[in-house]
């Protein structure tokens, strides 16, 4: 292969490599895009189009989209999960995520709502809250959350864009009840992807 030929292929891969890399990037945008735009439309939402700018996130970054891997954890019994109030949300753990961030092994529990499994158009829905190791000044103490369909399961593998975690309401507002992350889903590891602490008003 001569130095033209070589020189082009060069040039096609790094084009083509920008071209994913921006695809990416306007994606994730898109989805901050209409993820700020619910909180304008949404009943009972905490924030309106005075306070919207209070959401902030962290720098795009696809380190933090990991390919995990699935495992169905069957006969599970359900249980009630704490909230930021004296309620509790009644789960039903559907399977374990494991994945690698920055070398380190990772897993997370994800979980059903049996509310949800009740309401039509919401039974492959599949929740996953989580706590990391990001200081308390850059994300909510409180946890983050990330949503999945089963469809989004492909052989036994799941696709986690943690630059996609977002805040509970409890974030923006005390006056809301949300589920705690519980404790088997605390990652050792720092997560500076997603939506960050709020701005203050």
């Amino acid at each position: 292969m001569n130095y033209k030929v070589s020189l082009v292929l060069v040039l096609l891969l790094n084009t083509i490599t920008i071209g994913i890399a921006q695809s990416y990037s306007d994606s994730i945008k898109a989805w901050r895009d209409d993820y700020k735009g619910k909180f304008l439309s949404l009943y009972k939402s905490p924030l309106n189009a005075e306070t919207v700018h209070r959401v902030q996130f962290f720098e795009i970054d696809s380190n933090y989209c990991v390919t995990a891997t699935f495992v169905r954890t069957p006969n599970e019994q359900p249980f009630d999960m704490s909230t930021s109030t004296n309620e509790t949300a009644q789960y039903v753990k559907y399977g374990e995520l494991q994945f690698e961030i920055d070398g380190k092994s990772c897993k997370l529990n994800i979980y059903q709502s049996l509310r949800l499994l009740m309401m039509p158009g919401y039974k492959d829905y599949l929740f996953v809250p989580f706590k990391d190791k990001s200081s308390h000044d850059l994300v909510y103490g409180g946890g983050r959350y990330l949503d999945f369909k089963l469809s989004d399961i492909k052989d036994d593998k799941l696709i986690i864009d943690f630059n996609k975690a977002y805040n509970p309401y409890c974030a923006y507002s005390h006056e809301y009840s949300c589920p705690v992350p519980p404790r088997r889903n605390w990652l050792s590891v720092k997560i500076p992807a997603g939506e960050k602490l709020p701005l203050d008003e």
